[in-house]
């Protein structure tokens, strides 16, 4: 009997460090700097949110923007651990930084969101991504444990497994292309 209690304590004690893990992984933070042109900056921060990561943003003449629920923890774009899921990076040369996020979103999933910046209302806006299918979204869905590249021309490229019902693995690549207002999945794959 007392090793039957034992058991259930350990089980207990497994369970509350996974789930202490579990939070203080989803309590992750990053920040980037994003240039909008005219000499002026914006201070960006991905923050932990009751469960949820939020993307805050620092406008110039102290206003703030926020975009709440993207995700449950901050995933970087290399797939490694030291590596950077909030970076600002000017894709089209216009000397106006772009921001780009990846997330987790539960159970399995990982999502990428590009914001770009909109000098008529002094905001940032999300872009939208559009498949081979002309399906439209604000995010791009990824595997959340491969990397996503982001090439200076603003190319991404988002590698796929999927496992179909027989457990065999199919790898993919989806390549999307900056179109001057949003990414559209390239087919010269």
């Amino acid at each position: 009997m007392r090793r039957g209690k034992a058991l259930a304590a350990g089980w207990i004690l497994a369970a509350a460090v996974a789930a202490a893990a579990a939070q203080s992984s989803g309590a992750q933070t990053a920040g980037a700097v994003a240039r909008i042109g005219g000499g002026q900056t914006v201070k960006i921060s991905a923050v932990p949110d009751a469960g949820a990561i939020r993307l805050e943003f620092a406008l110039p003449g102290e206003k703030k923007q926020s975009f709440p629920n993207l995700g449950t923890e901050l995933v970087s774009l290399s797939g490694k651990p030291d590596g950077k899921a909030l970076i600002a990076l000017d894709i089209d040369g216009d000397g106006i930084d772009e921001i780009f996020l990846r997330a987790l979103v539960p159970p399995q999933t990982g999502a990428m969101v590009v914001f770009r910046w909109s000098p008529a209302p002094g905001e940032y806006e999300p872009v939208e991504f559009t498949n081979d299918r002309d399906q439209k979204t604000k995010f791009l869905v990824v595997d959340p444990a491969l990397p996503v590249a982001i090439d200076p021309a603003g190319m991404i490229e988002a590698q796929f497994v999927s496992t179909r019902a027989d457990g065999r693995k199919s790898h993919y690549v989806a390549r999307y292309r900056w179109s001057g207002k949003g990414y559209r999945q390239s087919t010269d794959n």
